[in-house]
């Protein structure tokens, strides 16, 4: 069961971002093409904004909910929150050389 939740919330994650991908090129390209338009270029500056204010918001609440978690399970942070002995191996970075 908690492999399920840790696979939707890395879906919902993963979507998210895509989004939000596609709304920094839409703002983009509203600004490109605004052509001097400064209804446009506003435009295209508030769709970015509202983009990056999204993107902070989902990161934030993956944060608050990832601390909170390893607060009650007692895990230190920077390591992978086991909920009823579930999860996989925890990333591991690559030796220093």
């Amino acid at each position: 069961m908690v492999k399920v939740a840790v696979n939707i919330s890395k879906l919902i994650l993963g979507v998210l971002g895509s989004v939000t991908l596609l709304f920094f090129i839409y703002g983009g390209f509203v600004w490109i093409t605004a052509a001097g338009n400064t209804q446009r270029i506003e435009q295209g500056k508030k769709v970015f904004e509202s983009a990056l204010v999204g993107l902070i918001i989902v990161l934030s609440s993956w944060l608050i909910i990832y601390f909170i978690t390893a607060a009650l399970t007692g895990t230190p942070v920077g390591e992978q929150v086991k909920l009823f002995n579930g999860g996989g191996e925890p990333f591991q970075l690559p030796p220093e050389r």
